[in-house]
């Protein structure tokens, strides 16, 4: 019996597509339609055909059973009665009836009042979330009609005038004082959608006048007095430590109240939860393929999933679940979430039905449970092409979705085939191949599993501010996935000194050992992954050993400066501009220009309070945007010109303004005719080693390509727009690092290389008067005007 994700059951249809080894496969929770178990489905039903004595069995507490017989040919359907205790499920109106809160008319929870809050702002450009369309009549006969068993004016008044779309922090507070004053013992389970609702929540809480509050759960309440309640936040930013105190059963006079995101929906159980308040909100992440943007959206949740919230309070005796919205909204919610497939980008999905030889990803696709619209699809594809994973054929005739036209076929190129290998999203995964062409391969795989993981970074809300200042402790200026990599190392050189040190620096630096150990983990997959497909010799496929670190896969992982070019590369065109008209601003102040539109840098990053005129480059590349309040960029990275020129996207040269522009919109000055030229000229050189080594990863390169290589990091390394490292404090682990990639080398990082060893790697692609021009250029980099035949269409000058 082999237990495991239906990401690895897919990784072994590539290597057996019959799965002939295989007599039975059980898909548990497939209610949830994540996109690899609707992909995985569409591939066993397939199967299922070519041979039919597989058996398949589909499990979930809450999934529509009828779609999925109907997809699989009529299967038959089995009930199996669950053993959890029955839980008595009450609605808005119920709650206003049982604790006698009313709803102020001139409140921020009332749809009568002005709606000047920052919360109900926020809430309205959620509306462009895909959801429910929920109406509500709230004349007197409509009242009637939808709650016929309540007599009572003041609830009906308050059902009237409630903006069941806000969640009412008041209202919560007042029902865990009722439930706390008149039921029995045992735990009370609050869902809510992110970290700042459960903030306000807690908030609220503890400002209840009823409501008598401890931090330490051996602590009973006076007698006479209802139970303390001992209030803890559960989310993914907190510490493990912080996370397992959620199991902790208080003594006899405390109860515990925990506020939760989903996470207690299905992922962890608390056994002595009785009572369960239910927002009935969930942040879900959607994208719109056109504009290719994410969002995270606060929306209602499905109401299979507010039964499975329901379900958490009857796991030790018979319980209660409250839901702050009313029947007559709970009658209007959609009965299961919207699949995956529908609302995130599908990029790995189509490498990977490429890479299985499944045909068209677009026919394939089509034969899903719930298939992805076509606009979906045309946006996919021509990002694969413009990453330079897939290659497109046919001319396109169709011009009213962007992308590729449904008329051109569509090929894996050699970068997709190993990028589709690689169980990350297609930009991470080029980022570690770049690395290993680049010689730095140790810190950028590091870089790409933390860009895949949570981050490491804890933030307790009473600490807040503490845990910020640590996080700045490890910043590199501006440099999110710097600072993700030097708090990595220095951890990592920490541990080697034991359990004891290694519990003290996390805790000192607000660190999570989890994250980092998972981080840790990953690295060993992708180091594993990489030997698989050529581009690191066998022998060092388990990494972090010395002989790995000093080898010449690693001879530039001391230099972060072409880790940086190997960000950028992966990243593009991921890039925005920082303008120049606000100098004395901070970076998170001003509106980033880019071709996609304004954008800001989200708090959480690193540069998100550096000052506009220390920046050392407008540049920047970033992981990704999201659309929330505002369009903020996350995990984003300062990159100098040069490297945009090397490792961005198609190059135009315009000799009479020397001008060179990179895809149409961003320009830059190059002194003299034959610089620009040059430049053009060593971009394609290098695009040709890349080539090369991308289609033959286990060959060796040519020595002109070992040159053109050496060139290439010899001219970022002395880029004066360079991200410098600063020299690290002396801390913990700071002597072991010194020993990581060869003696000396980090510190020797901070400097420019020394002209002659420039000299002797550039000379024979780059004359040394163009390189000093564009050294000079990149001192004061500010974008040219457009030139005359392409003005009016540039965007960030």
């Amino acid at each position: 019996m082999l237990l495991c994700t239906t990401g690895v059951l897919l990784r072994r249809l590539q290597c057996d597509a019959h799965l002939s080894t295989v007599s039975h496969v059980f898909v548990d929770e497939v209610h949830e339609r994540d996109l690899n178990t609707d992909f995985l489905l569409i591939i066993l039903r397939d199967l299922l055909r070519r041979r039919p004595t597989l058996k398949l069995v589909l499990m979930s507490a809450t999934m529509n059973s009828e779609v999925f017989s109907q997809y699989f040919d009529g299967a038959p359907i089995v009930d199996i009665p669950g053993r959890a205790h029955p839980v008595t499920p009450f609605f808005l109106e119920d709650i206003l009836a049982q604790t006698g809160y009313r709803v102020d008319p001139r409140g921020e929870f009332s749809v009568e009042s002005t709606g000047t809050n920052s919360r109900r702002k926020g809430r309205r450009r959620d509306s462009e979330a895909e959801g429910p369309t929920i109406h509500i009549d709230r004349s007197p006969e409509g009242l009637r009609r939808d709650f016929p068993g309540v007599r009572d004016a003041g609830v009906l008044e308050s059902l009237r005038l409630v903006e069941e779309d806000e969640i009412n922090y008041e209202m919560v507070a007042a029902l865990v004082a009722h439930i706390n004053e008149n039921e029995a013992e045992g735990a009370i389970l609050i869902f809510m959608p992110g970290l700042a609702e459960i903030q306000n929540c807690v908030m609220a809480l503890n400002g209840h006048p009823s409501v008598t509050s401890t931090r330490n759960p051996e602590q009973a309440s006076q007698p006479g007095k209802p139970p303390s309640l001992w209030i803890l936040p559960l989310h993914s930013s907190l510490s493990t430590q912080e996370q397992t105190q959620v199991f902790q059963v208080p003594k006899p006079g405390a109860r515990k109240v925990v506020v939760s995101t989903n996470i207690a929906e299905t992922s962890i159980t608390i056994e002595d939860v009785v009572f369960v308040i239910d927002s009935g909100k969930v942040k879900e992440n959607q994208f719109d393929p056109i504009n290719q943007m994410p969002m995270l959206v606060t929306t209602w949740a499905a109401r299979a999933a507010c039964t499975q919230r329901r379900g958490r309070a009857g796991r030790v005796r018979p319980g209660r679940a409250w839901h702050l919205c009313s029947s007559r909204v709970w009658r209007q919610l959609m009965e299961f979430q919207l699949p995956e497939m529908l609302r995130v980008p599908l990029d790995e999905l189509v490498l990977q039905v490429l890479l299985l030889d499944l045909g068209d990803p677009r026919a394939f696709l089509s034969q899903a449970v719930n298939p992805p619209s076509a606009a979906a699809l045309s946006v996919c594809l021509g990002y694969l092409r413009d990453l330079s994973a897939i290659e497109v054929a046919g001319i396109r005739v169709d011009l009213k979705l962007p992308g590729v036209g449904e008329e051109q076929s569509v090929g894996l190129t050699p970068l997709g085939f190993h990028l589709a290998t690689l169980p990350v999203e297609p930009r991470i995964g080029k980022i570690m191949l770049m690395g290993s062409v680049f010689n730095c391969l140790d810190p950028v795989v590091t870089v790409a599993a933390s860009m895949t993981e949570r981050s490491p970074f804890v933030s307790p809300l009473e600490k807040r501010e503490e845990a910020d200042e640590a996080r700045r402790s490890f910043g590199v200026p501006n440099s999110d996935h710097l600072t993700l990599l030097k708090a990595y190392e220095e951890w990592s050189a920490v541990r080697q000194a034991g359990r004891a040190a290694e519990k003290a620096f996390t805790q000192r630096h607000f660190l999570s050992s989890f994250t980092l150990r998972r981080i840790d983990e990953l690295r060993m997959q992708f180091l594993e992954m990489l030997a698989e497909i050529g581009f690191l010799p066998e022998r060092y496929r388990r990494g972090r050993h010395e002989a790995y670190l000093r080898s010449s896969i690693n001879e530039n992982s001391a230099n972060w400066d072409i880790v940086s070019a190997c960000v950028c590369a992966g990243l593009y065109p991921n890039v925005c501009v920082v303008p120049k008209n606000a100098p004395s601003k901070k970076v998170g102040e001003v509106a980033l220009e880019s071709v996609k539109g304004a954008m800001y840098l989200h708090p959480s990053t690193i540069g998100f309070n550096s000052v506009v005129s220390t920046l050392k480059s407008r540049y920047l590349v970033y992981h990704e945007r999201v659309k929330t309040s505002k369009v903020y960029l996350r995990d984003a990275s300062p990159a100098d010109p040069f490297t945009l020129l090397l490792f961005g996207g198609s190059l135009d040269v315009h000799h009479e303004e020397q001008v060179i522009t990179l895809d149409k919109w961003l320009h830059f000055r190059v002194p003299g005719l034959k610089a620009a030229t040059l430049v053009k000229h060593l971009r394609e050189q290098l695009e040709e080693v890349l080539l090369q080594k991308i289609t033959q990863p286990s060959a060796e390169v040519t020595d002109l390509g070992i040159q053109l290589i050496e060139a290439v990091s010899a001219l970022l390394s002395s880029a004066s727009a360079r991200i410098s490292r600063p020299t690290p404090q002396p801390r913990e682990g700071h002597s072991q690092m010194k020993k990581l990639y060869g003696a000396g080398k980090r510190e020797a990082s901070n400097a420019p290389p020394a002209a002659p060893a420039l000299n002797a790697s550039a000379q024979a692609f780059v004359p040394r008067g163009a390189l000093v021009e564009e050294q000079e250029q990149k001192q004061s980099p500010a974008p040219a005007p457009a030139p005359r035949r392409e003005r009016g269409r540039g965007r960030g000058r």
